[in-house]
């Protein structure tokens, strides 16, 4: 036995100390039910960093493709907006991003760089982690949690269609892509951004269950506030959430899908007030468009 145990190789402690804590995501607020979707940290007197935790394939086994989708996306955002941070003393002070973002307590560490930092913590903190980084996503996965013809990349071209044919100058406002933080890496698209407006568009599709939804349309107001504040290109005072929902009374949604629709609307006004963002739902994209550019001439 004794001989067995002077012949373990126990891994290499590294020279390092590093501080680490996971970002924990409450897809249903007030559900109790969170993941793990992205660890940060930083290395003592170095560099900091970030990294998403969530693995496609376990993902996609454990939650199904559309809640996996969303989360990858919300991990996204978050070391995007992680970034910005330049030094191992501003860590402390940052918060998650979103309303329903938890972060864990902080951890140290005793590793060889920032890479083995984030990959330890990656293991420590979430269930759903993967062992290396992602760098590609395999496009089943990064399709799932795409917009049907009625969500969010049809109504968007759509109304973009319909505002460039009635007023084409305002078509270069479309798609503009913004640094939430000055920082070239850590870059977002903007449905729409204007020196008027900063728009984004969602759709409110009951058949897709309720958490998805509501992830999809916070992603969305999140970009709104950072682009509408961060004046990198513009510096709005509108800031609005364009959504499209189904009309009244149609025979494909049940009395239980409209109810759905009512309780996200009212999710939506509560978060976006807090920002200072507009929700404007629209049942048909024409309508969309004849909002925004009647926003744009009245401005």
């Amino acid at each position: 036995m004794l001989e067995f145990a002077k012949n373990i190789q126990f891994p290499e402690l590294g020279a390092l100390r590093g501080r680490a804590a996971g970002v924990l995501l409450e897809p249903l607020p007030g559900s109790g039910e969170r993941y793990c979707v992205a660890v940060v940290g930083a290395v003592r007197r170095g560099a900091v960093g970030a990294r998403e935790t969530v693995n496609p394939r376990i993902a996609r086994y454990m939650l199904g493709g559309d809640l996996a989708g969303s989360l990858y996306s919300f991990a996204q955002v978050v070391v995007r907006d992680f970034s910005h941070l330049a030094k191992a003393a501003d860590v402390k002070k940052w918060l998650p991003p979103f309303n329903g973002m938890y972060l864990t307590s902080w951890r140290d560490f005793q590793v060889r760089d920032l890479d083995d930092l984030l990959l330890q913590a990656s293991m420590t903190f979430a269930t759903l982690a993967h062992g290396e980084p992602v760098d590609e996503i395999d496009e089943e996965f990064t399709t799932t949690s795409t917009p049907r013809a009625t969500d969010e990349s049809a109504f968007r071209e759509n109304v973009r269609r319909i505002v460039k044919a009635r007023t084409p100058d305002l078509d270069v406002y479309f798609d503009q892509e913004i640094s939430a933080s000055g920082s070239e890496r850590a870059t977002f698209k903007m449905d729409y951004l204007s020196p008027h407006l900063a728009a984004c568009f969602t759709a409110i599709n009951p058949i897709t269950p309720h958490k998805h939804l509501l992830s999809r349309a916070q992603t969305c107001l999140w970009r709104v506030a950072r682009a509408r504040d961060s004046g990198h290109l513009f510096k709005p005072k509108k800031g609005n959430l364009i959504a499209w929902l189904p009309e009244p009374g149609l025979p494909i949604f049940t009395h239980k899908h409209y109810e759905l629709i009512r309780e996200i609307q009212a999710e939506l006004t509560y978060e976006a007030k807090k920002d200072d963002i507009e929700i404007v739902s629209m049942y048909r994209d024409i309508n969309a468009a004849e909002h925004l550019i009647t926003s744009e001439a009245w401005a």
